[in-house]
This record gives structure tokens, C-alpha cells and sequence, in this order.
């Protein structure tokens, strides 16, 4: 009998730290598919994002309410591998119960005697006031601090690795302040190029974001948590940044002139954009579990959509007005909306406007010295 309670207590340490170096090396290091899978990290998302949430909800203080949000991406990483540390040190104290590890100088140890020990051998510390005796405990404190060792090492070195996506990421929305505002809005952006009649570099535009939508799927994908990292400046987010492009898209794709030069082909490219910013969008909704409400509410009106058509054209937009009246317009509308309503719900992010209320202030035109509030 006691044989078998301590076969089942070692098979029991070993799935423990099996599952736990395995679930912080599926985070980290191995890429990973669509399907969301039920492990630590899931679970604790779950729970501390939820939390979060209700904390957040209850700021007033838009500063400390920004520096609450971001700080979560961060630090969760932190507390993981903390989390996965203490899983793998508690198997390894669980197999030693089950395999009744002898020691030299503590003849009969405890629980918390083989938690300490299991700890320091995973940190590769090594005290020496607890020594094993047989070969079977030094097997298991090779093993353990090898683990230690090469678990804490591989996973902190790809923490500088997330770093650079988020970086990476940053630099192509701050991009967008010349070309769409500081606030980015599909108006802005498809007003400034009418302007300086610049429709091949507006198509070059949507060209980086298809590659750049590529980019942030294959990577939320890889590593989900980056959707909760938050841009440094109030008012831009990368959801904020795609769905004005998303939106640009489907407005050149459905309402701009054939007849018009580069129409066709920067027509083309909108198609091409849309398609892959919108399957960003929807393989992130289900990746972090936010369900969109796919009968909301638009977030433009027919009457708005022809009032900023009417605008665009008078700056040289080759926009045919009546084909927001419905139809394809609308049908494109209800492809991404819902989900990126309910990801800025979900990540407590916000979501562009079609158009700006009021005149247009960029990020780079304005300073704190100068009297004005750096956005």
C-alpha cells in the first residue's frame, strides 16, 4: 500500500513540473496556432485581467489609469515566471516525498524541509545543509538544477525578444501622426494624401500596414500578451491605428472612382490591406476570448458617411458619395466592427472616430513648454 502512495506521489511531481516548463516554454518559445489551449497561463490571464478590469473601472484619473493598464503587460511576464518557478520547485519537493530521498545531515526532513531544498537546488544556490545520500537523490538534484537553470535562462532571454515586437509595433503607429493625426481617423488620413494628390504614396501606406497586420497576427498569435501592451502616448493604440485603417480601406475600396488615376490599383491594395488587418483582428478576438455582439450598433451613420464623403470629394477625393448608402459599404462595415468593438472593450482600448469632431492637433506640432497637453 504504501509502495503504491508513493509511485502515484512521484508520477504526481513529475506531471507537476512536466506541466509547468512545458506551459512556459509554450508561452515564450514555441509558436503556437490558433487554438487556445486550457493551461497555466490561461487560467491566470483570466483572473488577473479580470481583476484589473474592475480596478481600472473604478479610476477616475486618466493618468494613474493609463500607468495602472500599462503596466500590466510587464509585469504579468514577471509574476509567470515566478509562477512556473514555484510549480516546477513544488514538483521536484513532491517527487522527493514520493522517492524518500535520504540526507546526510537531516535524517527525516519535512515537507517544508524539501521545498527549501528542492528551491535552492532550482536556483542552483547549493547551501549544502541538505546533502543526499543515495545516487537516485543526487540524480534529482543534477536534473532539478539543470532544469533551473536552462528554464530561467531560455525564458528571460526572449523577454528582450518582446520587447522589440511591442518596439517594432510602436514605431510604425507613431508613423501614422503625419499621415492620419496623433489620433488617427480613416477621414484624416485619406484628406491629408487628397491634398498633396500623393494616391501611390497612400497605397505604399496601406502596403507597410498589410505587412504590418501580417506581422502582429503572426506574433499575437506567438505571444498574445502583446495585445495588452499599451502605446506610451495617450490616445494612440495599435487597435486604434488598425481599425482607421480598416476603415480606410473599406471607404477606397467601395466608394473610390475607377475612372481615376491609380484608382484601380490603389483599389487593390485597400482589398488586400482590409483583408489582412481584419483577419488580425478576428483570430485575436478568439485568441484572449472576447465574443463579438455581431448585431450591435454601427459606429457610422449613412447620414455621417455622405456628410464626410461630400467633405473628402471637395479636397479631391475621386469618391463616389452615393455608394455609402448602403450595400457593399455597410456589408464591409459589419465584417470587423463587432470585433474590434469588442476587443476595445475587452482590453479597454479606444476606437478611432471616422472623423475627427474638431480641428486637428498633431502629437509633433505641440510641447508641455509651449502651454499645451502632450497627447
Amino acid at each position: 500500500m504504501n509502495l503504491a502512495i508513493d509511485i502515484v506521489t512521484t508520477i504526481v511531481g513529475v506531471i507537476i513540473v512536466f506541466l509547468a516548463a512545458w506551459d512556459g516554454i509554450e508561452s515564450l518559445v514555441i509558436p503556437r496556432s490558433v487554438d487556445r489551449r486550457f493551461g497555466i497561463t490561461t487560467v491566470f490571464y483570466r483572473i488577473t485581467w479580470s481583476l484589473l478590469r474592475f480596478i481600472a473601472a473604478r479610476v477616475r484619473k486618466p493618468e494613474t489609469k493609463h500607468r495602472l493598464l500599462a503596466s500590466y503587460s510587464p509585469l504579468s511576464i514577471i509574476c509567470l515566471i515566478g509562477i512556473w518557478a514555484f510549480a516546477i520547485i513544488f514538483g521536484y519537493a513532491v517527487i522527493l516525498v514520493g522517492c524518500h530521498i535520504q540526507y546526510a545531515n537531516n535524517p527525516a526532513p519535512t515537507f517544508g524541509d524539501l521545498l527549501y531544498y528542492s528551491g535552492i537546488t532550482f536556483f542552483t544556490v547549493g547551501f549544502g545543509d541538505l546533502t543526499p545520500i543515495s545516487n537516485l537523490g543526487r540524480f534529482f538534484a543534477v536534473a532539478e538544477a539543470a532544469t533551473g537553470f536552462g528554464f530561467l535562462g531560455l525564458l528571460i532571454g526572449f523577454v528582450p525578444v518582446l520587447y522589440g515586437l511591442f518596439s517594432s509595433r510602436e514605431a510604425q503607429i507613431l508613423l501614422l501622426d503625419s499621415k492620419a493625426g496623433s489620433e488617427p481617423t480613416a477621414f484624416e488620413l485619406i484628406r491629408r494624401h487628397a491634398e498633396a494628390e500623393a494616391w501611390p504614396e497612400l497605397q505604399a501606406l496601406l502596403k507597410q500596414w498589410e505587412t504590418l497586420a501580417a506581422g502582429l497576427l503572426e506574433n499575437f498569435i506567438s505571444f498574445p500578451v502583446l495585445a495588452y501592451y499599451r502605446s506610451q502616448h495617450d490616445g494612440q493604440s495599435w487597435l486604434r491605428s488598425m481599425t482607421a485603417i480598416l476603415d480606410a480601406c473599406v471607404l477606397i475600396e467601395t466608394t473610390f472612382d475607377d475612372t481615376a488615376p491609380g484608382g484601380k490599383t490603389l483599389r487593390f491594395q485597400a482589398r488586400a490591406t482590409y483583408a489582412m488587418c481584419r483577419h488580425a483582428v478576428v483570430d485575436l478576438s478568439y485568441l484572449i476570448g472576447a465574443t463579438p455582439v455581431l448585431n450591435g450598433p454601427p459606429r457610422l451613420s449613412r447620414e455621417m458617411a455622405a456628410a464626410m464623403c461630400k467633405q473628402l470629394r471637395e479636397v479631391g477625393a475621386p469618391i463616389l458619395c452615393e455608394e455609402t448608402s448602403g450595400g457593399r459599404f455597410d456589408e464591409l462595415r459589419r465584417t470587423y466592427d463587432p470585433f474590434v468593438i469588442t476587443l476595445a472593450d475587452e482590453i479597454m482600448l479606444e476606437l478611432p472616430d471616422w472623423q475627427p469632431d474638431s480641428e486637428v492637433v498633431d502629437n509633433w506640432q505641440v510641447s508641455k513648454w509651449e502651454g499645451v497637453r502632450h497627447l
